[in-house]
């Protein structure tokens, strides 16, 4: 398990993009498992798919979401 965030207290979904992430394909997302293994987790689907992009942030990698999917 990743370091806890700074804010940690009655979470109910802790999503890291440097874990337990799902791509398909060119790298879209499809799941993105709760990051505290308490079986939480987001799906996507179709073309609105985030993208995983690797060593991005200080050489971790992000989920970058498209301006109109926000």
């Amino acid at each position: 398990m990743p370091a806890l965030p700074p804010v940690s207290d009655d979470l109910s979904l802790w999503l890291c993009a440097d874990t337990n992430v799902t791509t398909e394909g060119d790298d879209g997302v499809v799941q993105w498992e709760d990051a505290r293994e308490l079986g939480g987790e987001a799906t996507a689907s179709g073309a609105q798919r985030p993208f995983l992009v690797e060593g991005v942030f200080g050489g971790f990698p992000v989920v970058e979401f498209a301006e109109d999917d926000q």
